[in-house]
């Protein structure tokens, strides 16, 4: 416990620094030096087993792409509820203004940079880790907290990133591969700027929304009760195989 509580006092402060960097591109360097840090220090003993991330496209690959499709317009719907709540009970229609520079190149490679970082960290690194330790559903809880954790200090909701974290880590252990939770994690980061920008670009009429407006959380859930099923059902018929 002593580790870990050093882990988070580590990670949140350093967060904090890198949070009041004016520097967009200087953000980016410092989150990587940062999270491949940590990296080092959570798998040290293990690094010839954690870059292990060969993947062969084979007959198996197409249907567990579409599953991890499903399982990210589950979290985009629940996302898109959550970023809709916000601006209507925190902003109403007073939408702040967007700067080009919010849409630009460099937010779309950080948003992608921060999608592999994140998921190889707080998946593979920290549940690899906690397995060792813990159950692998206390593994699960454990690297979604931290997970929510990490965005302390920025406008993403605590609550959806912990639940984003269970689910990309649902992920990565039903298909015991990481660039699957990658791809998972990167539908739902370009979907987030989309809306997000888009919702503040045009002026969307949130309070006009209405009752249709929690249907998106409502629908989000049955997408990933969907997936569960779909990929407890994949498992049950299809052993994986790591290399796969």
């Amino acid at each position: 416990m002593k580790q870990l509580a050093l882990f988070i006092l580590i990670m949140l402060t350093s967060l904090y620094f890198i949070n009041e960097i004016n520097s967009d591109i200087l953000s980016i360097i410092a989150t990587v030096i940062l999270y491949s840090t940590m990296i080092y220090l959570i798998q040290k003993d293990n690094l010839n087993v954690f870059f292990n991330l060969d993947y062969k496209f084979t007959e198996q690959t197409l249907p567990k792409i579409l599953i991890v499709f499903i399982c990210a317009i589950g979290l985009i719907l629940i996302n898109l509820f959550f970023t809709i709540a916000i601006y209507i009970e925190i902003l109403g229609n007073n939408l702040p203004s967007i700067k080009e520079k919010e849409v630009s190149l460099l937010v779309i490679s950080g948003i992608f940079v921060y999608s592999i970082i994140e998921e190889l960290l707080f998946r593979k690194a920290l549940i690899d880790y906690f397995k060792g330790k813990y159950s692998t559903t206390k593994s699960l809880m454990f690297s979604s907290l931290l997970f929510a954790f990490m965005h302390i200090f920025t406008d993403s909701s605590l609550l959806i990133t912990f639940i984003a974290g269970l689910v990309f880590g649902y992920v990565y252990l039903k298909f015991n591969n990481v660039l699957f939770s990658i791809l998972a994690h990167l539908i739902v980061n370009f979907s987030i700027l989309f809306f997000s920008t888009n919702i503040i670009k045009y002026g969307i009429l949130l309070n006009d929304i209405g009752a249709p407006f929690y249907l998106f959380f409502i629908i989000g859930v049955l997408f990933l009760l969907i997936f569960k099923r779909l990929v407890d059902k994949y498992n049950r018929h299809k052993p994986l195989n790591p290399a796969d």
